[in-house]
């Protein structure tokens, strides 16, 4: 036929189509090798003979790839080529004569016979033959005894190993004893008790369900199986010895607490955790089964599951049980553990000690994935605020911090994840599968707006910092929102800033599209972003930096990178309401703004007078070598009457202003200020003086040996007018109106106290923080919290003030600031300024429920430094006061006004 003759059946054509990729077979139908090799695949990985599998190693796709032989009426299969030929692949174990065919991969750790190698275990009767048990010790495992068992304990363990139908309640109750629980240290002993519990055992098909063992020892070993495991058949037939032992297990764990995760009882409880948890899950599929509550299985589709009433009930006490020890005793112990280890990890970065770091941040990850465990059978109803917290703070951290996909949640020192560390990281997953869909119910059905804003407020903290899970004392978290939409519904953003916790129950908001800047998470991933950027650890560089580390310490910062430039970066910190403004190296000079040489002999008369008099010495002395610096003045000449002479320094190989100097005609002094670009924009700080008794800067004069006496006109000179560093980069560090520290209603700019050096008078800058506001004032913030007072700065802008540049030309002045003076300094109640910062964010809430109530912003109401100053002015106004002692009243009424003009 033309089938034949297109496409002939003989064994050889067979064999072609199969093997050749070139043939018209594959070349018309290419899907058939993959199919072919799908094929393989499900045959190979059903052969029990693990040295039947590749050799490990990183193969490309070329070498991977299968070639199938036919050679004397047999295929063959080749794969995995590393250099040479490929490997050979067999579907099938193939043995040497006389060797036992394997049964399993792997062999049980419930099976007698991995112990007593090389003697056979059939019964209890072979182990009364043996000479000498195991022990089941391990001296390579750190807190593990030499002799875990004696002789009579080993015996009674293995002969219960030898009645695999029997032995789960009998090993459980052998090791729930008060004498047996430290047994549990003994990697071996806990992979023995895991396997009795939760290996499945042999099965019973269907067709035997219904007959029954005639003989003992059973004549047909299949007869002893279960439908699906041995674990759920016990449960359903006689749960309560079992349940009781594993009770006790988990009030014996607790009882061994030391307070401190590095004990040599942790590998214990951690393990009693997890078998509890894992116990716990079985028991509760068996309850939401037979109640038809099961989150995805629909009707009673398996047989052999049923719970008679009895059943039920013992179950139903159980999980009670076990809920009241797994979260009421052993979680508040691992949160105990795990803000411990918290505070070691904080003073870790304080000491820079790695090792510390290193071992903290792994421990906090065991401690998150146990507590992520023993959650995952939860029903929506039973979640609260705290296990809420619990899940997501738990995600996040092990998302920031965990490296998956290296096995380090399975191994610790080269061991297997029965060292009781660490736990299987397709555990930690699936577990969070689970327990996705319920917590975005909660967030979204269930949660209040107090509770959304705890728990993923929660989230950001630990995702930034050292992993806390306690706010800070008086933390007052943001208000959070949902975003509209149904592809929006796991996602939730940060809807505005609170001054203090709202005082009535809120309604949370939703809002129509992701604001701009604003930070996001995802709770369908547990998924943290700001500005659309992902977290991740602060740039080394940007987190070494000296202004850096003098605000924050030596802390580890999550950061989203916002915006970048051809010379900024913009990172916004996570958590902590502050951004810093990474800049490169400013190569450019402050600009020059005065074009007239200073040349002693062409000085107008009024300058002539006593100018050269008093800078002459300096300059001769100082500023000659390697080249004469060359100096600027103003255009316009000095008054007659002129006490300050201001002049500009600049290199001659350079463009721009370098130094400035001021000339003090009653004095008879120079100051000399280096200009320092910090974020694009020149400060002054002091660096000489001809005399340090009369600057703001403690400097002190030399007091090495000298060869001849000092110069009259230098006797008290201090620092050198060429002391100036090399430039690099810098770190500005912004502060949103929303910490609690900022009294200003707008955002704050730090200024580190070198940039005010010689402005301001040295104990201001030693005992207050300085921060510019969005109107260039200055506030100094106590250092000592207790402080009652606030320094606020009026700082004039110009050639003889703090800011140099040509976009401050124009003097500000206020009505007592008038020249020569640099700046007007004045000592303000803090308490005063904090009933004013009160005062505003009551009056702007004023604003924003008038807002929303007239549906005026499809945005969140967001107010600005000008908005915060206005309504302060508007306050005073209305109220006939300045926010002072006992102004409450006034205020009050204020507001009620404030309310009658809207």
């Amino acid at each position: 036929t033309a089938q034949d003759l297109a496409s002939p059946a003989d064994i050889g054509n067979v064999a072609q189509y199969i093997r050749d990729v070139d043939h018209l077979l594959i070349k018309n139908y290419p899907e058939f090798r993959c199919f072919r090799d799908v094929c393989f695949y499900f045959k190979l990985f059903l052969n029990p003979q693990l040295e039947a599998f590749p050799s490990k190693a990183p193969y490309s796709q070329r070498q991977a790839q299968l070639t199938f032989y036919f050679y004397q009426q047999h295929f063959y299969v080749g794969g995995y080529a590393t250099g040479g030929a490929p490997q050979l692949l067999s579907a099938k174990p193939r043995v040497r004569r006389g060797e036992v065919t394997p049964l399993h991969r792997f062999s049980s750790r419930a099976d007698p016979n991995a112990y007593t190698r090389p003697t056979r275990i059939e019964g209890e009767d072979d182990l009364l033959h043996m000479w000498e048990l195991p022990d089941f010790g391990d001296k390579d495992v750190e807190n593990a005894s030499a002799k875990a068992l004696g002789q009579h304990d080993a015996e009674l363990l293995l002969s219960y190993l030898t009645v695999p139908y029997l032995r789960i309640p009998l090993v459980v109750s052998f090791f729930s004893s008060e004498d047996r629980i430290h047994l549990l240290q003994v990697p071996k002993l806990q992979a023995l008790l895991d396997a009795v519990l939760f290996e499945p055992g042999s099965f019973l098909p269907a067709r035997s369900a219904e007959l029954e063992p005639q003989d003992v020892p059973a004549s047909a070993p299949e007869l002893l199986g279960t439908p699906h495991h041995l674990l759920l058949h016990e449960l359903c037939r006689s749960p309560k010895t079992l349940v009781e032992g594993v009770l006790r297990l988990a009030h014996q764990a607790t009882d061994l607490d030391t307070g401190t995760f590095k004990a040599s009882t942790t590998t214990v409880i951690l393990y009693v955790v997890r078998l509890a948890a894992r116990f716990d899950n079985y028991v509760s599929f068996l309850l939401q089964y037979d109640a038809g509550e099961h989150d995805s299985i629909r009707g009673k589709p398996f047989r052999g599951l049923a719970l008679d009433s009895q059943a039920r009930e013992a179950l139903a006490a159980a999980r009670r049980g076990l809920r009241k020890a797994l979260l009421g005793e052993l979680r508040p112990l691992l949160l105990g553990w795990y803000h411990k280890l918290s505070r070691e990890l904080d003073e870790a970065f304080q000491s820079e000690d790695e090792q510390v770091l290193d071992e903290n941040v792994r421990h906090l990850c065991v401690c998150h994935s146990h507590l992520l465990l023993m959650l995952r059978s939860l029903t929506p109803a039973e979640l609260t605020e705290p296990l809420a917290k619990s899940i997501a703070c738990a995600v996040a951290f092990l998302a920031t911090r965990h490296q998956w996909n290296k096995e380090l949640l399975d191994v610790w020192n080269g061991s297997p994840s029965y060292d009781a560390w660490r736990v299987p990281e397709n555990e930690v997953y699936e577990a969070l599968h689970v327990l996705r869909r319920k917590l975005l119910g909660w967030l979204r059905d269930t949660a209040t707006q107090r509770q959304l804003d705890a728990v993923l407020s929660s989230v950001v903290r630990v995702s930034e910092g050292s992993g806390a899970m306690l706010p800070p004392p008086g933390e007052v978290p943001p208000r959070w929102a949902y975003l509209s939409g149904e592809p929006n519904r796991g996602r939730f953003a940060v809807h505005s800033s609170r001054a203090r916790r709202p005082a009535e129950v809120e309604e949370v908001p939703t809002l129509l599209k992701e604001p701009e800047g604003a930070v996001v998470v995802d709770a369908q991933v547990l998924q943290l972003t700001l500005m659309a950027a992902h977290p991740q650890a602060l740039r080394h560089a940007v987190a070494e930096m000296e202004d850096v580390t003098q605000m924050f310490g030596e802390v580890a910062m999550q950061a989203c990178l916002t915006d970048r430039s051809a010379h900024r970066e913009m990172y916004r910190l996570v958590g902590r309401a502050h951004s810093i403004a990474y800049w490169d190296v400013d190569t450019k000079m402050a600009p020059l703004e005065h074009w007239r040489m200073y040349y002693p002999q062409e000085l107008h008369p009024s300058e002539k007078a006593w100018l050269p008099a008093v800078l002459e010495p300096v300059r001769q002395a100082h500023m000659m070598q390697p080249v004469p610096l060359q100096l600027y003045m103003p255009e316009a000449p000095l008054a007659a009457d002129a006490q300050v002479a201001y002049l500009v320094g600049k290199q001659p190989a350079q463009a721009g202003a370098w130094l400035e100097l001021f000339v003090y005609r009653a004095r008879r002094m120079v100051h000399v200020y280096r200009l320092e670009s910090h974020g694009r924009r020149y400060y002054r700080s002091l660096i000489y003086t001809s005399d340090a008794r009369y600057c703001l800067r403690f400097m002190q004069p030399p007091v090495a040996h000298r060869q001849v006496p000092w110069a009259e006109w230098g006797r008290h000179e201090a620092g050198h007018p060429y002391d100036v560093p090399q430039p690099t980069p810098s770190a500005v560090i912004t502060r949103e109106a929303s910490v609690a520290e900022n009294l200003s209603c707008g955002e704050e700019t730090w200024l580190p106290q070198r940039l005010l050096s010689g402005l301001l008078p040295e104990s201001l800058l030693e005992r207050y923080t300085f921060w510019q506001d969005e109107a260039d004032y200055l506030r100094g913030y106590p250092k000592d919290a207790t402080k009652p007072d606030v320094i606020f700065v009026n700082m004039g802008v110009g050639g003889h003030v703090a800011m140099h540049g040509s976009r401050f030309g124009e003097v500000r002045r206020g009505d007592s600031l008038l020249l020569p003076a640099r700046a007007v300094v004045l000592r303000l109640s803090k308490q005063r300024l904090q009933r004013e910062h009160r005062a505003v964010h009551d009056a702007l809430g004023v604003l924003e429920q008038f807002t929303k109530e007239h549906a005026l912003l499809s945005q969140p109401f967001e107010p600005s430094f000008a908005l915060c100053n206005g309504t302060a002015a508007l306050l005073r106004r209305l109220g006939g006061h300045s926010f002072g002692a006992g102004s409450e009243p006034a205020v009050a009424s204020g507001l009620e006004a404030l309310r009658a003009l809207l």
